[in-house]
């Protein structure tokens, strides 16, 4: 599990998110799931 920020390019806002990562069985390979935890503040950087 990893937190991941990704900046909208469009926007100029920044989003964080939770990543998980866990192995497919069918298709034999890794996936990564993300969940928004929210956007950040740019003053505080929270």
């Amino acid at each position: 599990m990893s937190i991941i920020h990704q900046k909208d390019k469009r926007s100029g806002i920044t989003y964080v998110y939770e990543c998980k990562s866990f192995w497919d069985k069918e298709k034999k390979q890794s996936r990564s799931k993300r969940t928004l935890i929210g956007r950040l503040n740019e003053e505080t950087g929270e």
